[in-house]
């Protein structure tokens, strides 16, 4: 069906009619839409009759204001005019035996005061969930909320974007705006999933027409490349056709082509199409339903059951489908959501799809070979290489050399757990390379599939194919990078083919002969090489003195350029020989590399003391525009004016946009929670990180998250059940994981004052903001303001003093850190106020460093000032020492001392610990999101029963089954005669009695901490809050759904559900779950040394020790050790049980070594620490200085059955002299687990299972 519309801003002339006629015989409409007719009456009639329409629906004008005209000729198109007024007509539409569908037809005014009321009435029209609309609307940002508040989905357009051409005025611009749309409510979208709107050429009217085409002509006539669908993984035939079809190829493409074929074959013949599967369940089910014996017959009866759980599973195939197909990957798998990938995968395609483009000579081609041509035309343009003579650059400047260390790990050979990790690394449903598998089908059948993944990988590692020189080639020589790996990286450069998928459909393949993969994620690495060579040619010219740079202070740093892949910021003297340079520059790399300016993406930024003449002249001579702002580079908005709200309406805007009304109505309260809080983080986190954002605008974005979790709209707020501080508590605290924008942006701009105070020498900006705002001062103790200062400085400076708060020294050569007046000792103020007497003016200037003497703390001095507890503290300290580095900062609220935006955004909201078990409880448990959400506002007390309902709004409280008595939460769930007569089948007896006589709080946290089924099968949870949610289903159908009735046998029905869920999360469960294990302790191979070690505390923090001991690869004892440490916690212990365990073996001369800790947390921490004088922690800086000596080490982690040996030695270093002690012989405790683990003695675990 064709629906023509058209603004035609008065249609009683001729030359109107006549281009109306044509346009008719054209595009052949069903429905024509005529906006503002500005005639009526008389001439109307006779207007209509001219056009030669059969039937018509007249709105008349108000004068020569507004009018809509619906004509058609179709006597088989059934129109029901539903509603009409002065703006709009809304009508019912229905053709033969097709499902009826609703359009509306409007003309808003141009007036507010009309226009306002015309969205109020086409709001109760949505509110209704009809049809779409079709008319002149302001593209402004109130009808931007009125389609939010609706549902509507803009419906996009093909052709000019602009509806609407104003008049030339001398000396302006013309103005074009997209005043004509049309918008759709989800459910036509899905009645119609391939409607387009053609904006069709303009005449006789400043607005151009518009052509709705319900099913336009197919554009996706072609080969469909093969998909691998998720959702066969339901089916149980389906790991065996895997395994029997992969036993069959050699070598992994081979084995990927037979088993594309088979699963083809496979889907054809036994999986089927799920969408007619569905349809024939569901008619089935009616017809049993519908049948005179149902209800008595058994056979029915069986019959209905099997297809109602043969129908469950094909909708768990079908959410599968759109999930896969959506791209949507942030909601829950097992939580249903499936009219939310369907309408969206519908909008994504739309987007995706071509049907038009305009060719070289800027006419519009709809042809499809033809519009196949010029796809293939344009990108086999742009990757030819241009025919230029080969030019090779030369630079004085070259990429810094490789370390040995680098080099050695590039040219090893791959191993098994590399590969592993680098496909496990990628996102499980991203888009598919050309043979249609994601990674998600080689993670879930690793165990099958890894030999023949792993052999191909390292065939194609060790067999690259020959190679060309290029520029790409010379820049990986000059890198320093192998010349093995040299060839495996053109390889990837060089034997690439493309195939455009057009609108779904495979094209011809083409060679190219320039450019990089697109995709692959070693071309980010090359691009970043190859522009490395514009970075060194400018460098170049800059210490020729021939590029003069700007600088933002004198003496400070200079800068030339910014780059960052292909955005480039050049900064250069405003003068016409510096355009020369830069402009000559640019045509070298472009000689070498074939990188070209794009003059049109390309502007020049002035500043206020440069002439206009001198502007004039370097525009003239570069060719580039002017811009009267640096406007967005990365994503942040360079400017140095105030950032008033104004300026962030587009980000208000972006976020709107992510959370559409539509997307409301399509998803669970679990869904809405989900996407609301996951479309923040990308769309603020990045502004946070470099500017302040307005309160007004964190406030504005929180409302519009508020108002899409609890469905309400602009105009009507709806209630919200539970209030906005709670939802923003962490889970473990009984909230939702929302978090608070205003704090969010404080913790982001505390860490650009820790990289300030951190990296003064490690980043660009942070040199220029010191050397600009620092005026020379030491900024731990005096960041200065003036007015002229950046906003972003300025706010800083705000926040410095609770920046003070949460940081300490970390020692190190303790040089820079006062000993009595800087924070040093950790949960400890200024020993100055803490010191068991005044400190004289001989010692109040001294440093940390002159507190020791011969490589220990000076306690005989210290013991003078100081409490037992503060030195217990100072010993648990690594003494300073030059080796460690000069003192850095700690983030006191971090563990580990780095500062993080999640222990800052902690501390700023005074999160505690966790103070209730139940909240955890409930969002560990396996199964659907909806569920745990509902539990969690039951817990609550926050689900709108009667109660709560006559509470806030006054109505009667009673329960609908119970006649007079109140119906609470407890009631609804448990008490009431239809929810206890389930509960009483389900219930052990032995429990019934107490179950009915459990208060509220009581009787939540028993059922899920117990196992009161009556099959004690562990499941009761899952039992106990199915059960829940299925009665508050019920009992809200029951009341919002009449006639709606109850199952008759609820019990069996539940105990379905139940088995659905635990099937659905079995693979999430597997995955997750944990198996008994036996560990043991091993011995390390022959030539190695194996150290064990561990830490222990009394308290945490408290008194604390270390110990461990080596043993060789017969398992003999050889040496051990202990270690009162003083007072710290149980973390910091084990690593000083490593540093001892270390220093141990390298003393005893043993240079193989396999360190085991059982702490995972310490392992992490130490391989991470790659430049040790950053560490906060002195004593990981010690621990990686001396694994950076000459010897071999392994660092591994160990479970607690295996560190036994170590453990012992840690509690019993609790009991000895402080310090450090060595051992040369075990005590008789560990002389028994040394006999264990040399006999192989295991002890079992519960370890996860990946």
């Amino acid at each position: 069906m064709n629906i023509f519309s058209w603004n035609t801003r008065g249609i009683a002339n001729r030359d109107t009619v006549r281009t109306l006629k044509e346009l008719k015989r054209l595009y052949k409409p069903d429905v024509i839409i005529l906006l503002e007719p500005r005639c009526s009456g008389t001439n109307a009639e006779e207007v209509i009759q001219s056009i030669g329409s059969q039937f018509s629906c007249v709105e008349e004008a108000v004068g020569f204001s507004g009018g809509v005209w619906v004509l058609w000729d179709d006597a088989s198109l059934m129109i029901s005019i539903i509603k009409k007024q002065a703006q709009f007509i809304h009508m019912r539409v229905k053709i033969t035996n097709n499902p009826s569908w609703y359009i509306t037809a409007v003309y808003a005014s141009p007036q507010e005061r009309l226009r306002r009321q015309l969205w109020e009435d086409i709001r109760d029209i949505a509110t209704e969930r009809k049809g779409g609309s079709i008319g002149n609307m302001n593209a402004c940002r109130k009808f931007q909320r009125w389609m939010c508040d609706c549902n509507l989905i803009d419906l996009g357009y093909v052709g000019s974007k602009f509806t609407w051409k104003g008049a030339e005025r001398e000396g302006m611009e013309r103005i074009l705006k997209r005043l004509d749309r049309a918008v759709a409510n989800k459910e036509w979208k899905m009645m119609f999933p391939d409607a387009r709107v053609e904006t069709l050429p303009r005449c006789s009217s400043d607005l151009y027409p518009l052509l709705i085409k319900t099913i336009p002509a197919r554009m996706d006539i072609g080969e469909k490349p093969f998909r691998y669908e998720i959702m066969w993984e339901t089916h149980s035939e389906y790991k065996e056709v895997i395994n029997d079809t992969w036993k069959l190829g050699e070598g992994l493409p081979q084995k990927l082509n037979l088993l594309t074929n088979g699963l083809k074959t496979w889907n054809k013949e036994v999986f089927r199409d799920v969408f007619r599967r569905k349809e024939r369940a569901l008619r089935r089910l009616n017809g049993i339903q519908k049948s005179p014996d149902y209800g008595s017959n058994q056979f029915l009866y069986r019959l209905e059951k099997e297809l109602t759980e043969e129908l469950e599973g094909i909708l768990k195939q079908e959410e599968l489908l759109w999930l896969q197909k959506s791209r949507q990957l942030w909601i829950t798998e097992g939580d249903r959501n499936t009219r939310f990938y369907h309408t969206k995968t519908l909008i994504r395609r739309r987007k995706n799809r071509i049907v038009k483009l305009r060719n070289s000579d800027g006419e519009w081609c709809e042809d499809i070979e033809c519009l196949k041509g010029l796809a293939i035309k344009h990108f086999d343009d742009l990757y030819t290489e241009d025919q230029q003579q080969s030019f090779q650059l030369n630079t004085v400047l070259t990429y810094p050399p490789m370390e040995s260390e680098h080099l050695a790990i590039m040219e090893a050979k791959l191993k098994h757990d590399e590969i592993k990790e680098a496909l496990f690394g990628i996102g499980s449903l991203k888009a598919p390379g050309e043979d249609g598998y994601p990674t998600h089908f080689f993670k879930e059948n690793w165990s099958l599939v890894q030999e023949a993944f792993c052999s191909y990988i390292r065939y194609l590692w060790l067999n690259p194919e020959a190679i060309a020189e290029d520029f790409i080639r010379r820049s990986l020589e000059e890198f320093g990078i192998p010349h093995h790996l040299r060839r495996i990286v053109m390889s990837c450069v060089e034997s690439v083919s493309y195939k455009l998928l057009w609108n779904g459909c495979k094209l011809e393949k083409f060679l190219p002969t320039r450019g990089i993969r697109q995709g692959d994620p070693i071309s980010p690495y090359l691009f970043v090489i190859a522009m490395d060579k514009l970075s060194q040619l400018i460098e170049e010219k800059v210490n020729e003195g021939r590029w003069k740079p700007m600088t933002a202070r004198r003496q400070g740093p200079a800068i030339s350029h910014l780059l960052f892949a292909d955005d480039l910021l050049l900064f250069v003297e405003a003068s016409t020989n510096q355009t020369n340079v830069v402009k000559g520059v640019l045509e070298e790399f472009k000689l070498a590399s074939g990188f070209q300016v794009n003059i049109s993406k390309t502007s020049i930024f002035f500043s206020k003391n440069v002439t206009g003449q001198t502007k004039e002249e370097i525009k003239n001579q570069s060719g580039f525009i002017e811009a009267d702002c640096l406007g967005r580079y990365l994503g942040a908005m360079l400017t140095n004016a105030r950032k008033g709200k104004e300026k962030f309406k587009n980000l208000i805007d972006k976020v709107a946009g992510k959370l559409k009304g539509w997307k409301s109505s399509c998803l669970s309260f679990a869904g809405r929670v989900t996407l609301a809080k996951s479309v923040i983080s990308p769309s603020m986190n990045f502004d946070m990180m470099h500017m302040k954002i307005p309160k007004g605008i964190c406030y504005e974005i929180e409302k519009m998250q508020r108002k899409f979790v609890w469905r309400g709209d602009m105009e009507n707020r709806k209630f919200h059940a539970v209030n906005w501080n709670t939802l923003c508590q962490p889970k473990y605290l009984g909230g939702l994981g929302f978090k608070k924008l205003e704090t969010m942006n404080v913790a982001f701009l505390l860490k650009i004052l820790w990289k300030i105070h951190t990296d003064k020498e490690a980043f660009l900006w942070v040199q220029t903001l010191v050397n600009k705002y620092g005026r020379d001062k030491i900024l731990l103790h005096d960041m200065k303001v003036c007015v002229t200062d950046s906003p972003l400085w300025k706010e800083l400076t705000k926040l410095q003093g609770l920046f003070y708060q949460n940081i300490s020294r970390s020692i190190g050569d303790g040089k820079e850190a006062n000993m009595w007046r800087d924070r040093w000792v950790k949960n400890e103020p200024p020993l100055l106020l803490n010191s068991k007497k005044l400190i004289d003016n001989t010692n109040i200037n001294m440093t940390v460093s002159e507190a020791v003497i011969h490589g220990q703390w000076n306690f005989e001095f210290l013991q003078q000032f100081l409490h037992e507890k503060t030195l217990c503290k100072i010993r648990a300290l690594p003494p300073a020492e030059p080796e460690l580095g000069s003192d850095g900062l700690r983030w006191n609220p971090a563990s580990d001392g780095n500062f993080s935006i999640s222990s800052t955004y902690r501390i700023l909201e005074n999160h505690g610990e966790e103070t209730d078990q139940i909240w955890r409880i409930i969002w560990k448990w396996r199964g659907p999101e909806r569920i745990k959400c509902f539990i969690w506002l039951v817990v609550r007390e926050r689900i709108m029963t009667s109660h709560r309902r006559a509470r806030i709004f006054g109505m009667n409280s009673s329960c609908h089954r119970c006649t007079g008595v109140e119906e609470n939460t407890i009631h609804m769930l448990r008490d009431c005669p239809v929810a206890s007569r389930v509960w009483v089948k389900l219930i052990h007896h032995e429990h019934i009695h107490d179950f009915f006589r459990a208060p509220f709080n009581a009787w939540i946290r028993w059922n899920l901490a117990m196992d009161l089924g009556t099959t004690k099968q562990g499941n009761w949870n899952t039992q106990f809050l199915v059960t829940c949610w299925w009665l508050w289903k019920w009992r809200n159908q029951e009341i919002f759904n009449p006639p709606f009735q109850r199952p008759m046998q609820p019990l069996p029905f539940i105990l379905k559900q139940v088995k659905l869920i635990q099937e659905a999360f079995k693979k999430e469960g597997q995955r997750k779950n944990k198996i008994e294990t036996n560990i043991c302790w091993e011995c390390p191979p022959e030539d190695w040394m194996k150290v064990n070690t561990d830490g222990a505390a009394k308290g945490n923090p408290g008194m604390a020790g270390c110990g461990g001991l080596i043993r060789n690869y017969q398992g003999r004892w050889i040496a051990g050790f202990v270690a009162n440490i003083g007072y710290c916690t149980a973390y910091y212990a084990e690593l000083w049980g490593v540093y001892y365990g270390l220093k141990t073996a390298w003393e005893l001369g043993m240079r193989k070594i396999i360190l085991e800790v059982d702490s995972k947390a310490v392992v992490d921490v130490i391989k991470g620490a790659t430049n040790f004088n950053k560490h906060p922690e002195a004593i990981v800086r010690k621990i990686v200085k001396i694994l950076q000596r000459k010897w071999q080490t392994k660092l591994v982690h160990s479970y607690r059955e295996g560190n036994r040996g170590a453990d012992c030695m840690a509690n019993e270093s609790l009991f000895t002299e402080p310090g450090y002690h060595f051992i040369d012989q075990p005590s008789t405790k560990l002389r028994s687990i040394l006999a264990d683990n040399c006999r192989g003695a295991t002890l079992p675990r519960l370890i996860s299972v990946l």
